[in-house]
C-alpha cells in the first residue's frame, strides 16, 4: 500500500513540475514576446488598397484586415489555416444612384399599368350600364318624356308672370326715387343760403355781441368729480407701479450679483482644488509615461510615390522641388523615395505605396504598471476621493 502512495505522490510532483514548467514558459512568451502591428496601403487614381495585419507567436497567430474600393474583409490565419470571419460589400455613390433610378423606373411603371387597369375597368362598367338603359321598355321612355313636356311648360308660365311682377316693382322704386332725389336737393339750396347769411357776420361782431357778464357760470357735477378722482387715483397707481418695477430691478441686480459672487467663488475654489490635483499626479504621470513609451517601437516608415504631369517639364520640375524633402522627412524617420515617371505621352498619373510597422512589448507595460503601485500619491488622491464621496453623501441625506 505504501508502494502505491509513493508512486501517486511521484506523478503529482512531476506533473505539477511538468505543468508549472510549461505556463512558466507560456508566461514568459507572453510577457517577453513582442506584438507586430503592420500597416501596409496602395494607392493610384483607379482605386485604393489598404491593409492591417496583427502577428503573434512568431507570426503563427495573424489577424488582418482588408479595405478595397469595393470589398472589406477580416481573415483569421493560424498558421497555414485561414478563415474569412467578416465581408462586407462596399457599393460605390454610382452604383447606389443607378439601382435608386432602376427601382424609381420600376415603380412608376407598375403605377401606370395600374391606372390602365382600372381604366379598363370603369370604361367596361360604363358600357355594361348603357346596354341596360338601352334594354329598358320603349313605353316607360315615353311616358317620361310627357311627364317632362308638361312640367316644362308649367315652369314656362310661373317664369313669365314672374318677370311682369318684377317689371312692375321696379318701375314703382324708380317713381319714388325721383321723388326723394327733389326733396334732398331742395334742402340742400336751403341749408347753402343759411349758411351764406351766416358767414356774413364777422367774429368781432359776435364778440361785441356777448358780454362777460352774460356768460353763465359752470359748476361740476358730482359725477364730473368722481371721473376725475379716479383719474388721479389710476395716475397715481401707475407711478406707484413704476417705482414698483425700479425697485423690483434693484432686488434682481443684487441677487444676480450675489448668485455670480458665489459661483464665481465656487469656480475658483474648484480650479484651485484642479491645480492642486494636478501638482500633485503630473509627476507620477510624467513617469508612467516615460517607462511605458519604452513599449512601443516605431521602424521602418516608407513611402513610395511614381507621378507624371501632363507635360515632361513640369515632371521635372516637381522633382526638383521634391529632392530636398527627402533628407528632411528622413531625420523623422521616414523613408520617402519619389519617382519621376516620363511615359511617351505625357499626362496626369499617380502611384504610391506606404508602409509603416510597430512592436509592442507587453512587458514594458507591465512594468510601467506595475510602477504606479508604489506610488505614494496615488494611494493619497484615491483616499481622498473616498473621504470626498463619503461626505457628499452625508450632506444629501
Amino acid at each position: 500500500m505504501s508502494g502505491f502512495w509513493a508512486t501517486v505522490w511521484v506523478i503529482l510532483k512531476y506533473s505539477a513540475l511538468i505543468g508549472g514548467s510549461f505556463a512558466l514558459i507560456a508566461l514568459m512568451i507572453l510577457l517577453f514576446h513582442p506584438i507586430y502591428l503592420s500597416l501596409k496601403g496602395r494607392a493610384s487614381i483607379m482605386g485604393q488598397r489598404g491593409e492591417v495585419k496583427l502577428s503573434y507567436l512568431f507570426g503563427l497567430l495573424r489577424l488582418r484586415y482588408i479595405a478595397t474600393v469595393h470589398t472589406q474583409d477580416v481573415w483569421l490565419e493560424i498558421g497555414w489555416f485561414k478563415k474569412l470571419l467578416q465581408r462586407e460589400s462596399v457599393v460605390s455613390d454610382k452604383v447606389r444612384a443607378k439601382k435608386d433610378a432602376d427601382s424609381e423606373i420600376k415603380e412608376e411603371v407598375a403605377l401606370k399599368e395600374e391606372g390602365v387597369k382600372e381604366e379598363k375597368a370603369e370604361v367596361a362598367i360604363e358600357e355594361k350600364s348603357d346596354e341596360e338603359i338601352e334594354k329598358a321598355e320603349p313605353e316607360q321612355v315615353s311616358q317620361e318624356s310627357v311627364e317632362q313636356k308638361s312640367v316644362e311648360a308649367v315652369e314656362t308660365q310661373k317664369a313669365e308672370s314672374a318677370k311682369t311682377l318684377e317689371e312692375s316693382v321696379i318701375e314703382e322704386n324708380k317713381t319714388e326715387e325721383k321723388a326723394e332725389l327733389s326733396a334732398k336737393t331742395e334742402n340742400i339750396e336751403e341749408t347753402e343760403e343759411v349758411v351764406e347769411e351766416a358767414s356774413e357776420i364777422t367774429d368781432e361782431e359776435l364778440a361785441e355781441n356777448i358780454n362777460e357778464e352774460d356768460m353763465p357760470k359752470v359748476e361740476a357735477t358730482p359725477e364730473q368729480l368722481a371721473q376725475l378722482q379716479s383719474i388721479l387715483e389710476e395716475e397715481e397707481k401707475k407711478e406707484q407701479e413704476k417705482k414698483a418695477q425700479k425697485s423690483g430691478l434693484k432686488a434682481k441686480l443684487r441677487k444676480f450679483k450675489k448668485d455670480f459672487n458665489r459661483r464665481y467663488e465656487q469656480l475658483q475654489g474648484k480650479f484651485r482644488l484642479a491645480k492642486q490635483k494636478w501638482n500633485s499626479l503630473w509627476p507620477v504621470v510624467k513617469r508612467f509615461w516615460n517607462r511605458g513609451k519604452k513599449g512601443f517601437r516605431f521602424h521602418d516608415a516608407y513611402l513610395k510615390v511614381e507621378y507624371s504631369l501632363d507635360e515632361h517639364y513640369l515632371t521635372g520640375m516637381l522633382c526638383g522641388y521634391l529632392a530636398p524633402t527627402i533628407g528632411f522627412v528622413k531625420s523623422y524617420g521616414l523613408d520617402f523615395e519619389p519617382v519621376a515617371m516620363f511615359p511617351e505621352k505625357p499626362g496626369y498619373g499617380v502611384y504610391s505605396k506606404a508602409a509603416w510597422y510597430l512592436d509592442i512589448k507587453p512587458y514594458r507595460l507591465v512594468w510601467a504598471v506595475a510602477g504606479l503601485l508604489f506610488e505614494k500619491n496615488v494611494y493619497k488622491e484615491i483616499y481622498w476621493l473616498y473621504k470626498y464621496k463619503k461626505e457628499k453623501k452625508k450632506n444629501k441625506k
